[in-house]
Order: structure tokens, then sequence, then C-alpha cells
């Protein structure tokens, strides 16, 4: 092979290898952009959901005023707020559960005594947002689903997300066990 045509084939693969490199930079960069503007919506999804959870904590704590709890007036209370059905409420008087709204959430009852406010927990079928209220004697305490975590899959039970969070099915969620923060 000539002098020359080393040269040019030198050449090529350097120009090629540059091509590339620049090729997987942009993708980097674009895919950085995709990740900050889908973290961007999902924190504002929420944010949304956190203020309507804790607006509707509020509107139901009047109803665990009083020297006895009033499970048909509460349940009342709760079908008017309309809470998501990815919402599930509980009810504790003097640390014992009294009300839950239904059976979508597995949580074991005596820890959710202990959980603290505004973090995600894996409770059973999926991780949840804990948030609570306490009037005297009672605690009103509200799971929000924030993902589904079934052991098994099929086309009835998937593991997806909460849908105002629009976050695709395959994006992973862990906790720091130290803080249990997402």
């Amino acid at each position: 092979m000539s002098y020359t045509r080393r040269f040019l084939v030198i050449s090529l693969l350097a120009l090629l290898s540059l091509v590339s490199g620049l090729s997987i930079q942009w993708w980097q960069e674009y895919r950085a952009v995709q990740h900050k503007e889908l973290v961007s919506i999902a924190e504002t999804g929420f944010s949304t959901l956190s203020k309507g959870l804790e607006m509707n904590l509020n509107a139901l704590a009047p109803q665990l005023e009083g020297n006895r709890f009033n499970e048909r007036s509460f349940s009342t209370a709760l079908q008017h707020l309309k809470l998501t059905e990815n919402t599930c409420v509980f009810v504790f008087e003097n640390g014992r559960l009294k009300y839950w709204s239904d059976n979508k959430a597995l949580p074991d009852t005596f820890n959710l005594l202990n959980y603290e406010d505004g973090r995600v927990y894996l409770l059973g079928n999926g991780y949840y947002y804990f948030k609570s209220k306490t009037v005297s004697n009672r605690k009103l305490v509200a799971l929000l689903l924030i993902k589904h975590q079934y052991a098994l899959q099929n086309k009835y039970l998937d593991n997806v997300f909460h849908p105002a969070l629009s976050l695709y099915k395959d994006v992973t969620l862990s906790l720091n066990s130290s803080t249990e923060r997402i």
C-alpha cells in the first residue's frame, strides 16, 4: 500500500472516529435533556397530587372531632371528596384501626402509626406516599399510590406509575434505606 493510500485510510478512520464520538456526545446530551424534562413533569404531577391529598386530609379532619367516631358520616364525607382511586384512607383511634377505605393497599397497620409524614414507603403491593393528620386521640392516614409493585405481572396486574406522574413503567424507583426517600 502506498503512503498516500495509508494516509487516506488513516484520515478516514480518524474522521469516522470523530463523527461517531460527536454522535455519541449528542445522543447523551439529548437523553439528559429528555431525562430532565421527564423529571420535571413527574415533579409537577407529584406536587399536584400531594397538595390535593393535603387538602383532602384537612377536609376530613373535622370528621375526627367529637367523642365518638362516626364511620357512616366519615364514609359519606370521603365519598364526597372524590379521592383518586389510588388513595387509601385509614383512621386509628387510640392506636387501633377503626376504619379503612378499601383493601388496595396492604400495609402493616401496626407500623403505619410509626411512619413519617411526607415519605414514600414500599408497602405490600406498591410504593406509597404517606401523609397523616392527628386530631385528639384519632389519627387519619392517607396512602397515595406512586407505583404498583406486584410480585407477579400479567394482563391484570401491571407495575405502573400513578398516571399523573407521566412516567414510563420501565422507570426504576428505588428508596434510600437510610432515609426512605425516593
